[in-house]
C-alpha cells in the first residue's frame, strides 16, 4: 500500500497571521510532498520525498517528511495500522503555530488486495480481542460510519459486534441468521432469521430487540402487520430510511418503506432466487444491486421508480453484492470468487454495455490476504467505509476487507 502526502496548511493559506492569504488555496499548489510505501506485514515504511533535491517546495521554501513509523496499537483491528510522520521544516515560517497545520493524505493500492478485519479461522463463537476472538461461519457484515462492524454468523447464530479492537456477542439463539444492515444515523441494526422468514431489529448495544416484519411461516404478502410475509429472505440493505429485502423464495426485491410502521411493497418482481441486495449511490443517484443465484444474473434497480435491468450474467451460484464507488462487487460461494464490475462516470448504469469487468479473483478455495487474495465460500458482501468492501468469508471464518486500486482522499491534522 502507498500513501501520497500533499502540501501543508489550511485552505485559506493564512498560516502566519493576518487576513491576506499567502496564496490562493496553496494546499493544492504545494503538490505532493512525499510518497510513503507501507508494508503492513512487517510494519515498515519507506519515505520518498518529492520535488527538487528530494524536498517538497512550499512558497519557495522546503518542507519534507523526515521519517515514518508504522505500528499497531493494542486492541486495534487486525488490519489497522498507525502511521506516525515526522516533518522537517527548514523555512522561516512558523507552520502550525497560529492555526492547525493540516496534511492531506491519499492512499493508493496498486492492485486489488484483501485484509482480515476479524476472525482467526475457527468455527466457533468466542469474544475478546480481535487477535483471539472467533467468528464462526460469518454470513453477512455491515460497517457503521464510526467503523463499528456487525456480523451475522452461522456458528450459534450469533450477532457479533466488532468495535475498538474487541469482538462481543450482542445477540444469539436465533434461527439461521443471514443478511445484516443498520441505520447509520440511528440506534438499530436489522438482520434476517431465514428459517422463520422474518426480519429482526436489535439495538446496536444488544439491549433490546423485536420482530420487525414477517414470519413465523413462509408466504408472499405486502402491506402492513400480519399481511407482510417473506419466503426465505436472504439479503438485506438499508438506504435513505428504507429497508430492501432479497426475498429469495418469492423471486422478488421488497421495500419496507417506513421502518417504524413497516408497510411493505414489491419493488422488483422478476429476480429469480434473489440472494443479495445492496443500496448505494452511483453518479449521484440511488441504485440497488441485486443477484440471482439460480441464473447468475446481476441486476440494478432504481429504488425510486422500480426500473430494473440485467446488466451482466455471471456463473450460477452468485450470492452477495455490494455497491460503492461506481462498482459492484459480487461474491460466488460455489466458485469461491469475487467479481468486480465498474461503470465509468457519465455512462448509463442500466445499460449492459456500460459495465466492464474490472477484476475477478482466482477460482480456487483458500485463504490469502494481501495481493491475489483467495476466499472460501464468500457469502454476503457490503460496502465498507472509504474505498473498500466487506466480505463474509464464511469457510475461512473471517470478515475480510477488499481494497480497491485507486486513491481515497482524507485528511489528518
Amino acid at each position: 500500500m502507498g500513501l501520497a502526502l500533499a502540501g501543508c496548511g489550511g485552505g485559506s493559506g493564512s498560516l502566519i497571521g493576518g487576513t491576506t492569504p499567502l496564496a490562493p488555496d496553496f494546499s493544492r499548489d504545494a503538490g505532493v510532498t512525499a510518497r510513503i510505501e507501507v508494508d503492513p506485514a512487517t510494519n515498515t515504511a519507506k519515505v520518498t520525498n518529492l520535488g527538487p533535491e528530494g524536498r517538497a517546495i512550499w512558497q519557495g521554501n522546503s518542507v519534507k517528511v523526515e521519517s515514518a513509523e508504522v505500528f499497531q496499537l493494542p486492541g486495534s483491528s487486525v488490519s489497522s495500522r498507525v502511521l506516525r510522520l515526522k516533518f522537517k521544516n527548514t523555512t522561516r515560517i512558523p507552520l502550525g503555530l497560529n492555526e492547525p497545520l493540516t496534511a492531506s493524505l491519499s492512499t493508493a493500492a496498486s492492485d486489488f488486495s484483501a485484509m482480515t478485519e476479524a476472525g482467526i479461522g475457527t468455527n466457533s463463537l468466542t469474544d475478546g480481542a480481535v487477535a483471539s476472538a472467533s467468528l464462526g461461519t460469518p454470513r453477512a457484515v455491515w460497517e457503521d460510519t464510526d467503523g463499528t462492524m456487525y456480523v451475522a454468523q452461522g456458528a450459534s447464530n450469533g450477532i457479533r459486534r466488532i468495535r475498538n479492537g474487541t469482538v462481543s456477542t450482542i445477540g444469539s439463539g436465533y434461527q439461521n441468521v443471514f443478511g445484516i444492515t443498520g441505520d447509520p444515523q440511528g440506534d438499530w441494526i436489522y438482520f434476517i432469521e431465514r428459517d422463520r422468514h422474518r426480519i429482526i431489529k436489535l439495538r446496536k448495544d444488544g439491549s433490546e430487540g423485536a420482530v420487525l416484519a414477517g414470519g413465523p411461516g413462509a408466504g408472499d404478502g405486502i402491506g402492513t402487520g400480519a399481511s407482510i410475509l417473506f419466503n426465505t429472505p436472504t439479503g438485506l440493505s438499508y438506504g435513505d430510511g428504507n429497508l430492501y429485502v432479497a426475498d429469495l423464495g418469492n423471486g422478488k426485491v421488497k421495500k419496507l418503506t417506513n421502518i417504524n410502521a413497516t408497510p411493505v411493497a414489491t419493488l422488483a418482481a422478476t429476480v429469480p432466487n434473489a440472494t443479495g441486495v445492496d443500496y448505494g449511490i452511483i453518479q449521484g443517484r440511488p441504485i440497488l444491486g441485486v443477484t440471482s443465484g439460480s441464473t447468475g444474473q446481476v441486476y440494478v434497480v432504481d429504488p425510486l421508480t422500480a426500473r430494473t435491468a440485467s446488466i451482466r450474467t455471471l456463473s450460477t451460484g452468485i450470492f452477495g453484492i455490494a455497491v460503492n464507488e461506481g462498482r459492484l462487487v459480487i461474491t460466488n460461494p460455489s466458485t469461491d470468487q469475487i467479481t468486480v464490475l465498474r461503470v465509468p462516470n457519465g455512462s448509463n448504469p442500466y445499460v449492459l454495455a456500460s459495465w466492464a469487468q474490472e477484476y475477478v479473483s482466482p477460482s480456487v478455495a483458500g485463504f490469502i490476504d494481501g495481493l491475489n487474495p483467495r476466499f472460501s465460500d464468500p457469502l454476503l458482501a457490503s460496502k465498507g467505509n472509504g474505498n473498500s468492501f466487506l466480505v463474509a468469508d464464511s469457510l475461512n471464518h473471517r470478515v475480510r476487507r477488499l481494497i480497491l486500486p485507486n486513491f481515497v482522499s482524507g485528511s489528518s491534522t
